[in-house]
């Protein structure tokens, strides 16, 4: 009977492997964590906006984002407790008859309100009378940013395209960062 036997040295391979747990899986897990983040926050703005009834990049401004490192795999996207004024929802002044608004989606009256510059930063903003008098006046405010974003419909989609979206992202950046490995 015939025996083969065959050394093969494994180590460079091994080396190879160790490599690219400690350099690849990292650099690629924390790119595709941050891009999913990105992508997240896109369509959570839009979706967002569209319910309250105002501007995407309004929006976008409010949400923050903590980005992953490669010290902790974990992004963060985070609702600013901001509360705007109807005025943020493309309010006009109707003759006589209040202010016009889009909060909540669709465009809707408010009775005796009124537009006027802010008292401390100037800005426009819509105000109402509390008493018959002149004054005094409170400032009228429409949906809030985190309750909104607190929904479970907003909280499913996001689930949702996180689970269809890392998996695709981390692919491709892993096949980059190997490409770069030599």
């Amino acid at each position: 009977m015939l025996d083969l036997s065959i050394l093969l040295d494994t180590s460079s391979a091994r080396q190879y492997v160790k490599k690219i747990q400690k350099q690849v899986v990292p650099k690629a897990t924390v790119r595709s964590i941050n891009r999913t983040l990105d992508q997240v926050n896109v369509r959570v703005a839009r979706i967002i906006a569209k319910e309250m009834g105002m501007k995407v990049g309004a929006v976008k401004k409010r949400l923050k984002k903590i980005k992953a490192t490669r010290g902790r795999f974990v992004a963060k996207l985070r609702p600013h407790h901001w509360t705007p004024n109807l005025i943020e929802f493309g309010a006009r002044s109707l003759k006589n008859k209040g202010v016009s608004h889009k909060a909540w989606g669709n465009r809707q009256k408010t009775r005796g309100a009124f537009i006027g510059k802010g008292r401390t930063s100037g800005k426009r903003l819509v105000y109402a009378r509390t008493t018959e008098n002149r004054y005094p006046i409170k400032a009228l405010y429409g949906p809030t940013l985190r309750k909104t974003f607190i929904e479970d419909r907003i909280m499913k989609v996001m689930k949702m395209m996180a689970k269809g979206r890392f998996p695709k992202n981390f692919n491709a950046d892993f096949r980059y960062y190997l490409s770069k490995v030599k």
